[in-house]
């Protein structure tokens, strides 16, 4: 009788670690205005085109023009007058750290501080960290966030975000 109930504990705790794993994950796979500023702000330093993805309609598509077309100028701009190609512009953000603050329903800011080294591959950083080579330059950036389509967006002046 005593093993039955051994077994019983035994299957239900399982059962309840099982459960909690799921809402973990459902937990952790929500959209947060700072999950969504440092998908973007990741996206913005390694020059990925998705970074068009996390910005309200507004500043995707302004009077200036495409936001990924005049960020990628101002890269190559930038890495041309150093004497690079536009790829060593690239850059890998790591400890991040962020404060949200909310403004509204459907605005926050976030406070974002973090590090970021160049990165012309990802293999690279790695070896940089580990050796010691190459400068790690610091960034904050205040970013402003909204709800759009009941998608958090980033919007505002998104190229005011520090680059290298």
């Amino acid at each position: 009788m005593a093993k039955d109930n051994k077994t019983i504990v035994f299957i239900l705790t399982l059962l309840l670690a099982v459960v909690l794993q799921v809402v973990f994950i459902a937990a952790d796979t929500s959209e947060t205005p700072s999950r969504v500023a440092v998908k973007f702000s990741k996206a913005f330093y390694k020059l990925n085109p998705a970074v068009s993805d996390y910005l309200c309609n507004k500043t995707a598509q302004n009077e200036d023009g495409n936001f990924f077309d005049l960020h990628l100028n101002n890269a190559a701009q930038t890495a041309h007058s150093r004497g690079f190609s536009t790829s060593f512009m690239k850059s890998t953000l790591y400890a991040i750290e962020t404060h949200t603050t909310k403004i509204a329903d459907d605005k926050a800011r976030v406070m974002l501080e973090g590090k970021t080294r160049i990165s012309v591959c990802p293999f690279f950083v790695w070896v940089a960290q580990i050796f010691h080579l190459g400068e790690t330059y610091s960034v904050a950036a205040t970013i402003d966030v909204i709800k759009e389509d009941g998608k958090w967006r980033v919007c505002g002046n998104p190229l005011s975000i520090p680059h290298i």
